[in-house]
């Protein structure tokens, strides 16, 4: 699922160089970057949700627990986004010759909080799904401490704790939806405080999976018939209303629309958990690389993509299609590099942290 994601992404941002009509690009661009995203969302839910019920299954419920987690967490995505938003800024000042943080609000980058109730801003775009996900590891487990607080713990205060939530952030997005005239991309896609359902919707994924393991296995096949059916009407629904824009979007497309997204790529999850992984083929090596890379090779794509681009318009300005494979080949080393010297080494120290 997080090599799908990625392919998804990194085929969006470079659908422009294909021989498509201006209209299909923008289409691949949209419904592949939607997917991908909504995707990593559901799986970063659904893995670090088994980390953090495990953790608070075998340890108590209190801050320090919490705390631990945290670290490990920030270990793991806090070193590669800021040296890929230190890159970012190089960037931009190599193409616009102008220090981005010259501008005071842009420091926000550095707590993640340009896009926590407003629109992100065009600089380092890619940036706005991690925003997404850095308040999400800050606020579940405060949220879990706070529920397993008030019902006095319990068996199912998790259940309380995971069912809430989603049912609070739906709440606000549709409170946003109705109030405010928000565009569905800019407005409510990108924007924190509407999005942190989808996340949480993996969450209880790893729950079910965690505290129902028979049932989670026997049901695989049928759920995944429902994926496929759901995932084939969310299509659909994207396509129509906010691909081909016919007519305004709706209230449903704004609000529930999403969960029904998240939902679907949950119901995958039983199904290809279940998977073994080969010991030979190119294939499952290859599979098993990309989603190694993945979050490099997120985090780094469209700076990668930017200087291939730059360099081969001086040589060939028409060759788009040796800008695409240059640019995915370039890309894949990059990630693949900057994983194995940096990422892998950053993680590795977060191992000295214990309970």
């Amino acid at each position: 699922m997080r090599t799908f994601a990625i392919l998804f992404v990194v085929f969006a941002h470079t659908s422009f160089l294909l021989p498509f009509s201006t209209e299909n690009r923008h289409t691949c661009l949209q419904y592949f970057g939607f997917m991908g995203v909504e995707v990593f969302f559901v799986l970063s839910g659904y893995l670090i949700g088994k980390i953090l019920i495990r953790l608070y299954t075998n340890n108590k419920v209190d801050f320090k627990t919490t705390f631990y987690f945290w670290i490990r967490r920030w270990f793991r995505t806090l070193p590669n986004y800021y040296l890929a938003l230190i890159l970012s800024t190089a960037v931009f000042y190599f193409s616009n010759r102008e220090f981005v943080f010259s501008e005071p609000s842009y420091f926000s980058y550095f707590i993640f909080s340009q896009n926590l109730f407003s629109i992100h801003p065009e600089f380092f775009l890619i940036a706005w799904s991690l925003c997404i996900e850095e308040w999400f590891y800050l606020l579940m487990p405060l949220w879990f401490i706070f529920i397993h607080r008030i019902i006095k713990g319990g068996k199912n205060y998790l259940v309380v704790a995971m069912v809430s939530f989603i049912i609070l952030i739906l709440l606000i997005r549709m409170t946003g939806a109705y109030f405010y005239d928000l565009e569905w991309e800019s407005g409510i896609r990108r924007v924190v405080i509407f999005r942190l359902d989808a996340i949480m919707v993996g969450v209880l994924g790893a729950y079910l999976h965690i505290n129902y393991k028979h049932k989670w296995y026997q049901v695989r096949k049928t759920v995944l018939y429902l994926g496929v059916s759901s995932f084939f009407i969310i299509t659909i629904l994207h396509y129509k209303y906010v691909l081909r824009e016919q007519g305004e979007i709706s209230f449903f497309i704004k609000t529930i629309f999403f969960n029904l997204v998240s939902l679907s790529i949950a119901f995958f999850l039983p199904f290809l958990s279940s998977w073994k992984n080969p010991a030979t083929g190119i294939v499952p090596k290859m599979i098993i690389f990309i989603s190694k890379i993945s979050y490099s090779l997120y985090l780094f794509h469209l700076i990668v993509l930017f200087f291939v681009i730059t360099i081969l318009n001086k040589v060939s300005p028409t060759a788009d299609f040796l800008k695409f494979i240059a640019g995915w080949i370039c890309c894949i080393l990059f990630a693949a590099f900057i994983y194995s010297k940096f990422e892998l080494p950053m993680m590795n120290k977060r191992d000295k942290y214990r309970l």
